[in-house]
């Protein structure tokens, strides 16, 4: 059945589509963040150890250790996924928010990175999550690595 004759089915292809921002303003973005890391600071954990030496040796004590700040953690805290996150910080029509989801980012990496080198936080952990890398190519001075192999009396490389 073909549409009616004077009909404005066009006018729809200009609506917006999608559902609605979750922050309509950079601001509103910044703030919910500062609202995670003020959240992080104020609730530590505590993590048990035992006194190794001292009048205390072999005594169990708590000790509290500040919450890492993490990507996840402050999306989860915004109500938002990772994706939604990574929308703002790189598709074009969110050019505005690029500042502020950049900031937080890079205060989640700062503080976690200072975190493991103080030793509050697992290093290697720490090195995976803000996606550092220690590579080094011991075995072919940065060169394509070749495969030889002898087969049938002749030398093959791949």
């Amino acid at each position: 059945m073909p549409a009616p004759k004077g009909n404005e089915y066009y006018k729809n292809c200009f609506r917006k589509m999608g559902r609605k921002r979750k922050f309509e303003t950079p601001e509103d973005m910044l703030r919910e963040g500062l609202d995670y890391f003020e959240y992080a600071i104020n609730n530590p954990y505590e993590k048990k150890e035992v006194v190794k030496s001292g009048n205390m040796a072999g005594q169990e004590i708590s000790v509290k250790l500040p919450q890492p700040f993490t990507l996840r953690g402050l999306c989860l805290h915004m109500g938002i996924t990772l994706q939604t996150f990574n929308n703002y910080a790189h598709k074009e029509e969110n050019k505005d928010f690029f500042e502020v989801a950049s900031t937080l980012r890079g205060i989640c990496e700062e503080q976690a990175l200072k975190g493991a080198v103080m030793g509050d936080y697992n290093a290697n952990l720490v090195q995976r999550l803000v996606g550092l890398k220690d590579e080094v190519d011991i075995t072919s001075n940065n060169e394509p690595v070749k495969n030889t192999i002898m087969f049938g009396g002749k030398e093959i490389s791949f």
